[in-house]
């Protein structure tokens, strides 16, 4: 059986309530902004949240406030609320008994949906926390679901927005997946949501049933548990290219292709953990042999230019270490800037090798001392090895270069060459992955960064 929450999953309401909620207080005497709303109250009742305010600031809220605060939302709503982005898609596709489990009061859960169109697919079969005796992150509300739904805990899977919501579906021993496509999301809404149990976190109504599909059969709650991120790419272009990353699972699309050492590195955040974070001194080398593990996968890796001064000279190249021939797959290489206190959530890309194949070779001159991150992008969606190599020193008249350092061997290599087919597409797409470019004119967006694949708001699944 398939849970939603209402507000941030099925409608886009998460702004519009802490919106409403920040004047309806501050008109009240208790000045607070919907920013605080969303951080500190996501996912909870509206009694609970009024009861802890008046807890925190010890006073009381004027008499009728809930009443004022509730008819206010409606007012709002009514006008305002939208559906999320692509939810009938994934509510028709989505086959299966379905429920919404609100924090909400009744009333307000049936407004948000009919005003929205998607109340069909789930009336009779709503509920809310009001009637339950403890609201979320208590699990109280999806037991009481379970219960009157007859279906065990265990076959619930509840797609939640807040850690809130997330953390009462794993302790009512439910499978949660984590919805981060709200316009009310933040940068670091993913790995909250994560910590609080998200078995899988999408960023897409579309990714919905691939992600269903993935985690069953995973472990279930429990020592052994299984977690995983699903980071789904849509094409502008027509016809649409599609293309699904699982991470964190492990599921591989070629058995033949294991993960290697650096795993899981498929966000860039990851990157900054680990043995991910390689430092590269002056002059200093690095060579390994990684994977691309699946269809339109990404390696991230940082590098830490230790020791010099002014600027340093890197060589990036990649080789392939295909299984077969002929050699199908087409990696392209991207090195961009480490977010820092002055720049916290913007990557600028450096330099990019983006030549079709999977041989790339690239020298930048880039800052001693500072950091880059390194991102391997599938381009032809063939899960692949491939061999890095990383030089840094010498000068303009003598650059550094790999080509005399062992880049390391895989045993049974077949290096065949370079597909035509690739070449052929590679020239139709241009010499950027379309996730990459900006949005056309125009065209909504999903933050207010770069656009596309490094948006700001979209680092957190990257």
């Amino acid at each position: 059986m398939f849970i939603f929450d209402c507000n941030g999953v099925l409608v886009d309401s998460e702004a519009i309530v802490a919106n409403v909620a920040a004047t309806e207080l501050t008109r009240a005497g208790f000045a607070v902004s919907p920013e605080i709303i969303g951080r500190f109250f996501a996912g909870r009742r509206p009694i609970d949240m009024l009861v802890d305010i008046e807890t925190a600031t010890q006073r009381k809220l004027p008499p009728n406030f809930a009443t004022t605060l509730a008819a206010a939302t409606l007012r709002r709503l009514k006008v305002e609320l939208r559906a999320t982005a692509h939810v009938e898609h994934a509510l028709t596709w989505l086959h299966g008994p379905k429920c919404v489990a609100s924090s909400s009061p009744l009333d307000r859960v049936r407004v948000s949906l009919e005003s929205t169109g998607i109340l069909r697919f789930f009336e009779p079969y709503l509920f809310s926390a009001s009637d339950v005796p403890r609201g979320k992150p208590a699990p109280d509300l999806f037991l009481h679901v379970a219960a009157k739904m007859r279906v065990k805990p265990a076959d619930c899977i509840v797609v939640e927005d807040s850690p809130a919501g997330v953390s009462a579906a794993h302790a009512a021993g439910m499978v949660p997946i984590g919805f981060i496509g709200g316009s009310h999301t933040n940068p670091s809404l993913g790995a909250h949501l994560t910590s609080a149990g998200a078995r899988a976190v999408v960023a897409d109504m579309r990714a919905l049933k691939s992600t269903v599909v993935a985690l069953r059969g995973l472990p279930s709650n429990g020592p052994s548990r299984a977690s995983m991120h699903v980071l789904a790419f849509f094409s502008p272009s027509s016809p649409q290219r599609y293309g699904l990353g699982v991470v964190k699972g492990y599921i591989v699309a070629d058995p033949r292709i294991q993960p290697d050492k650096y795993e899981p590195n498929k966000f860039c955040h990851y990157a900054d953990f680990g043995n991910r974070k390689i430092a590269l001194p002056n002059p200093g080398t690095f060579s390994d042999t990684l994977t691309i593990d699946n269809p339109h996968g990404i390696d991230w890796l940082r590098i830490d230019l230790q020791g010099g001064s002014g600027t340093t000279l890197v060589n990036f190249q990649t080789i392939a270490r295909p299984f077969t021939t002929p050699d199908t797959s087409d990696i392209d290489l991207y090195v961009l800037t480490v977010p820092n206190s002055a720049t916290p959530t913007q990557l600028t890309l450096v330099g990019a090798d983006t030549a079709a194949g999977s041989t790339s070779n690239i020298t930048l001159s880039l800052n001693a001392g500072a950091s880059y991150y390194l991102a391997v992008v599938d381009f032809a969606g063939v899960p692949t090895r491939y061999s890095l190599c990383m030089a840094r020193g010498g000068s303009i008249l003598l650059p550094p270069s790999c080509t005399s350092i062992l880049i390391p061997a895989v045993a049974t290599d077949a290096l065949g060459a370079p597909n035509p087919i690739v070449r052929t597409r590679r020239h139709r797409a241009g010499a950027t992955l379309p996730f990459l470019q900006a949005p056309p004119a125009g065209a909504p967006r999903a933050g207010t960064g770069t656009g596309g694949l490094f948006d700001p708001k979209r680092q957190t699944f990257p």
